[in-house]
């Protein structure tokens, strides 16, 4: 028992182009250095001074099936010791890490890890991509519930999940969805072929795992 929070990296526009092509090692990227960021910061004796346990889940659409590479951590407030002795909370309940050092920290594992594993592919992304501010967010989630049971959502289903599709007079698709900033239902009308494109660029490759744990909750 302890409060929970939900974490959100989001990989920056001008590297999502590489990323689309790259899926396998960008995801493995964005995965390892969120993740490393998180236990970076909760080491620091500064900030909480303890081992974080994870939950990652791998996003990658929007509701209009853009492409939106993201991955979301559920994370107890608190961790284990550096001698894994003691359980340490976080010293607010509404509080875990700072987003800005988040993201900054995310940005520079991830930039230090393609130059080590793919130093050709390194050049690809805009020059300004490893100097703006990687968005990151970290809000409450209470007991966690309904934040497992949201990420939950994303897990056995791509992008589409059961949503029924409208076939229009003129030959388009009416692919309906809820308006994030408004709360609405509305919905957008693509052409067949715009929209096996934006369903195709969500699909994972081969035996890839969208969920994975870190820290204290590792298996």
């Amino acid at each position: 028992p302890a409060p929970y929070f939900l974490v959100t990296f989001t990989v920056p526009e001008g590297l999502r182009p590489w990323m689309r092509s790259h899926p396998r090692l960008g995801y493995d990227l964005l995965f390892a250095a969120s993740a490393q960021a998180l236990q970076d910061l909760a080491l620091n004796p500064k900030r909480l001074g303890a081992q974080l346990g994870m939950l990652g889940v791998l996003h990658t659409w929007t509701r209009q099936l853009l492409y939106h590479p993201h991955v979301h951590y559920l994370v107890p407030g608190g961790g284990l010791s550096p001698d894994g002795r003691s359980w340490v909370p976080t010293r607010q309940p509404d509080y875990l890490l700072h987003e800005f050092a988040l993201g900054d920290r995310c940005r520079t594992l991830f930039a230090e890890r393609l130059r080590a594993q793919a130093p050709q592919d390194s050049e690809c992304p805009p020059a300004k991509v490893w100097k703006q501010h990687w968005v990151t967010q970290v809000k409450a989630a209470g007991s966690g519930d309904h934040a497992l049971r949201y990420l939950s959502r994303y897990i056995f289903k791509t992008a589409t999940g059961n949503r029924l599709l409208d076939q229009l007079p003129d030959g388009k698709i009416r692919w309906p969805y809820r308006d994030s900033r408004t709360g609405q239902k509305t919905h957008v009308n693509l052409t067949p072929h715009e929209f096996m494109r934006r369903f195709l660029q969500h699909v994972l490759p081969p035996g890839y795992c969208r969920v994975r744990c870190f820290g204290w909750l590792h298996p």
